[in-house]
C-alpha cells in the first residue's frame, strides 16, 4: 500500500460512520431499562432488545461482504443508511400499537442495516494503514463511536429515562385504566428522537452520495500469505483463536452496557442509575484516546491484551466482593479496558492473512453476536439470583481468563500443527 496517498478524508467519513454506529448502539442500551418499564418486561425479556440488535451480525456479515463485492462499499453504505432510516421510522407504528414485538423488528431492520455499515468500514480502517497501528485507528474511531454513545446517552437518558422510576411507582397503584393512559404516554416519547434517528440517517447517505470515497485495495488480498499458501480461512489458528477471543470480549462490553438493570438489581433508583451508562462511555472515550497515544509507540498491542485481562480479572473480583454503588463503579471502570481490547485484539487476529482478509474481517464482525447472548445470560443470572446479583459479574472472568491467553500464546500459534 501506498503510505504516502493522504487518507483523511475517508477516515472522516469512516468516522461519522463510527458515530452512527455508536449512537444505535447506546440508544439500545438505553431502550433495555425504558421497555422494562414501558412493556412491564422482566430483565430477561428486555435484554431481547440486544438480541435483536447482534443477531444478525452472525446472520448476514458474510453475505453482506459477499454484496459489497458486487455493489461496491459507496452503494453498500448508502443502502445501508436507507435501511436503518426505514428501522427507526418502524417505531412510530410500534409505540403506537405497544406491541414489543413490532419494537424487535424494527431494531432488527436497523441492524440489518448497521451490519453493511460495519462490514465495509471495519476492514476498511483496517487496511487503510499499517497493521502495527490498526489498534491505534480503531481507536480513533472508537472515540467516534462513544462520541456519538455520550450524545446519545445525554439526550436518551434524558427524554426516556428523567421519569422511569416515577412512572413505575404510578404504575403500582394505578387502575387498569390507568394504567393504560400512563404507558400509552410514556410509549410516544421515543416517537420523536427515531424520526430525527430516520432523518440523520438520510442526511448521512446523502453526504456519502456526494462524497468521493475510493475503493480501497489492499496490496496483500491478491498475493499469497507469507510462506506457504493456506487451504482456507480456518488455517489461520490465531485468526480462529481471535474470532473466539473477540467473542468473549463482547461480553465486557454487554455488561457495562446493562450497568443501569445491574444497579437497579442492586436496590440503585433509577434517578442515579440512569446516568452509568453515560460513566461507562466516558471511561470508554478515555480509553480510546488513551489508546490511540500508547499504541504502538509504548505498549504493542499484544501487551495490551495481557495487561486488560489482567486488570479486568481483578477488577471484576472487586466488583464482586463490594455492594451497592461500589460494585457498579467497578464494573463502569472496565469500559475503559475494553477500550483497548477490541482494537488490539481485531489487529493481532486479521494481520497477513492475504487474499482472506474481507473474510476474516467478517468472521470477527460475526462475533458480535456476544452482544445477542451476553446480556440474556447477565439478565438471567440477576433474575435468578434477586438477592445476590453480584453473581452476574463473574460471567467475565472466563472471558479475561481466555484474552491473557491470547495476548500471552494463542496469537502467536501459525499452524495448527507444528510444521517438521
Amino acid at each position: 500500500m501506498n503510505t504516502k496517498k493522504n487518507y483523511y478524508y475517508p477516515l472522516v467519513i469512516m468516522g461519522i460512520l463510527f458515530f452512527v454506529f455508536g449512537v444505535m448502539t447506546w440508544a439500545s442500551a438505553i431502550l433495555i431499562p425504558y421497555f422494562k418499564v414501558g412493556l412491564e418486561l422482566s430483565n430477561t425479556q428486555a435484554a431481547l432488545v440486544a438480541v435483536a440488535s447482534f443477531i444478525s451480525y452472525f446472520i448476514f456479515s458474510i453475505p453482506a461482504s459477499s454484496f459489497l463485492n458486487v455493489v461496491g462499499y459507496k452503494k453498500g453504505l448508502i443502502i445501508g443508511l436507507f435501511v436503518m432510516s426505514v428501522g427507526a421510522l418502524l417505531f412510530i407504528p410500534a409505540a403506537l400499537s405497544r406491541q414489543y414485538t413490532i419494537f424487535l423488528i424494527a431494531i432488527f431492520v436497523i441492524s440489518i442495516g448497521m451490519v453493511l455499515l460495519q462490514t465495509a468500514a471495519n476492514p476498511y480502517v483496517t487496511i487503510i494503514g499499517p497493521r502495527e497501528s490498526t489498534a491505534q485507528r480503531m481507536g480513533f474511531m472508537g472515540m467516534a463511536n462513544r462520541l456519538g454513545g455520550v450524545l446519545t446517552q445525554l439526550i436518551f437518558s434524558s427524554i426516556l429515562l428523567s421519569d422511569a422510576g416515577d412512572i413505575s411507582s404510578r404504575l403500582n397503584i394505578a387502575s387498569p385504566g390507568e394504567k393504560e393512559l400512563i404507558l400509552t404516554e410514556y410509549l410516544s416519547k421515543v416517537i420523536n428522537p427515531y424520526i430525527f434517528l430516520a432523518l440523520f440517517f438520510v442526511i448521512v447517505a446523502v453526504l456519502i452520495y456526494f462524497s468521493n470515497i475510493p475503493n480501497l485495495k489492499d496490496e496483500e488480498e491478491n498475493k499469497i500469505t507469507e510462506g506457504t499458501e493456506r487451504k482456507s480461512i480456518l488455517s489461520f489458528p490465531y485468526l480462529v483463536l481471535g474470532v473466539i477471543a473477540l467473542f468473549l470480549d463482547g461480553s465486557i462490553s454487554v455488561a457495562v452496557n446493562n450497568s443501569i438493570l445491574y444497579g437497579d438489581a442492586l436496590g440503585i433508583p433509577f434517578t442515579i442509575s440512569r446516568h452509568f451508562s453515560t460513566y461507562a462511555l466516558t471511561f470508554t472515550l478515555i480509553g480510546f484516546f488513551g489508546n490511540t497515544i500508547l499504541i504502538p509507540k509504548y505498549l504493542t498491542q499484544q501487551k495490551a491484551v495481557i495487561l486488560c485481562a489482567f486488570t479486568g480479572f481483578i477488577l471484576t473480583l472487586f466488583s464482586f466482593f463490594t455492594d451497592g454503588v461500589v460494585s457498579v463503579w467497578f464494573l463502569l471502570a472496565q469500559a475503559f479496558l475494553s477500550a483497548f481490547t477490541w482494537g488490539s485484539i481485531w489487529g493481532l487476529a486479521i494481520r497477513n492473512i492475504g487474499k482472506y482478509t474481507k473474510l476474516g474481517s467478517a468472521l470477527l464482525l460475526m462475533t458480535l453476536i456476544s452482544y445477542a447472548i451476553a446480556p440474556v445470560i447477565f439478565g438471567k443470572i440477576i433474575d435468578l439470583n434477586p438477592m445476590n446479583p453480584n453473581l452476574a459479574v463473574l460471567m467475565l472472568v472466563p472471558t479475561y481468563a481466555y484474552l491473557f491467553y491470547y495476548g500471552k500464546k494463542g496469537y502467536r500459534v501459525e499452524y495448527w500443527k507444528k510444521r517438521g
